[in-house]
């Protein structure tokens, strides 16, 4: 039996599988992970109840050939969340467009960015970086492993003692006025601990 909108309806054998018994109604389920009632149920989530806000997953955002117009910005994320970042890894090449290194980066942490927060989302460049030539062992801070003039790839590492507890935003810009720039991949690798809300 199959149910239709206008009720059951008998449907025999499709030559590969029997049809035993008739089902039941249908019944609501428990969605995994939201409360309900009773000690350890899991349920339906309601405003005394609200939804499980635990996330404990890894998250890769990956984007692909995205062109950034004369002074645009683009938030890849913006979460209010409790987790560790892996990695960032952004490539950003020169052909018609705009110099990779009018590229610019920011990426917050609760209340930290290099750069500073205070300077606005439009402060550090793969240009810049060019000029600090970082070392590539400092965690929690962008550097250049790839620093061509045609090509830039800038790669920042997370670090365990240095999580996230309320905030984690990317945000990329070109800063370039006059043409568009070429980003050709923006990865980030982060665990999610919790969602807040």
């Amino acid at each position: 039996m199959v149910l239709l909108s206008g009720g059951w309806v008998e449907v025999g054998p499709d030559g590969y599988t029997d049809i035993i018994g008739e089902p039941g109604e249908p019944d609501i389920i428990a969605i995994p992970g939201l409360p309900s009632e009773g000690l350890g149920a899991q349920g339906l989530a309601s405003k005394e109840t609200p939804a499980d806000n635990t996330a404990n997953r890894y998250i890769t955002t990956r984007i692909d050939n995205k062109t950034l117009t004369p002074g645009q910005s683009l938030t890849i994320i913006d979460e209010r969340e409790q987790g560790q970042v892996n990695y960032v890894l952004i490539k950003a090449s020169t052909g018609s467009t705009a110099s990779a290194g009018k590229l610019a980066i920011f990426l917050q942490l609760d209340n930290y960015a290099q750069g500073g927060i205070d300077s606005g989302v439009k402060n550090l460049t793969l240009d810049t970086l060019t000029d600090l030539n970082l070392p590539s062992d400092l965690p929690g801070m962008f550097h250049l492993t790839v620093d061509k003039t045609d090509e830039k790839v800038a790669l920042f590492r997370g670090s365990d003692q240095h999580p996230h507890k309320e905030r984690i935003r990317l945000i990329i810009s070109n800063t370039d006025s006059s043409q568009n720039l070429t980003v050709d991949f923006i990865e980030v690798v982060r665990f999610q601990n919790k969602v807040l809300r």
